[in-house]
């Protein structure tokens, strides 16, 4: 599907990182030169995440979902990329 020049920004992929605290690793993201785009945040239900920005201005989100959420049959290991 072609998006019209007036739609906006390119469309674009953007990397989720699992962590253990999103609030901790938000911190040392900007502790190593980068910024907060979106502050942790919780869905409810679902999961605590937040968008950051490296050092060099590349995004991507920290996530840490909710315990109670039930697991997929099919997790990918750690290290995969992807879906599955």
């Amino acid at each position: 599907m072609q998006l019209p020049k007036e739609s906006g920004p390119t469309p674009a992929w953007i990397g989720y990182i699992h962590v253990d605290n999103v609030d901790a690793y938000a911190r040392k993201v900007v502790d190593a030169g980068g910024t907060i785009h979106k502050e942790p945040t919780d869905v409810p239900g679902m999961l605590r995440f937040c968008v950051v920005l490296d050092a060099q201005g590349a995004p991507f989100i920290l996530f840490t979902p909710n315990p109670n959420m039930p697991t997929p049959e099919n997790r990918p290991n750690p290290g995969d990329i992807g879906t599955v």
